[in-house]
């Protein structure tokens, strides 16, 4: 704190008031930096919730749309395999339910979730959630 110390040049003062005055003055700047980035720190923090809470609530609607799609793409091949059920007797039954078990993508090409990924996708999530885990962009 030089600069401090040669304010005080020009006036008959103590060496010792001179250096108190400057310590006073480094601890004075200090706190107001600590007190500054701590403010930063928290808001820091409560933007990152809120974005955590943001992507995971975006995260759950998506699957919500997700899952309420494969649901009724199940329903319409199940009752399409019905009626073809119906029409011969049962003969193409067994081969219309083989094609919506194995059937693999949706309309649009996109991957079906198997019920074993599904359930390790949950898991994940969970524990992601409890954790508290940061995503990653």
């Amino acid at each position: 704190m030089k600069d401090l110390k040669q304010l005080f040049d020009g006036f008959d003062l103590s060496d010792e008031f001179k250096e108190r005055s400057a310590e006073t003055f480094r601890k004075a700047v200090q706190e107001s930096i600590d007190q500054h980035k701590a403010e930063l720190q928290q808001t820091f923090d409560k933007q990152l919730s809120e974005m955590k809470n943001d992507l995971y609530k975006e995260f759950l609607a998506e699957n919500i749309f997700e899952i309420a799609r494969l649901k009724k793409e199940r329903k319409l091949l199940e009752t399409e395999a019905a009626n073809v059920a119906g029409s011969d007797g049962g003969k193409v039954h067994a081969k219309a339910k083989e094609k919506v078990t194995a059937k693999t993508t949706d309309r649009d090409g996109k991957a079906i979730i198997k019920p074993k990924d599904a359930e390790k996708k949950k898991d994940e999530a969970k524990e992601n959630l409890a954790e508290g885990k940061v995503f990653k962009f």
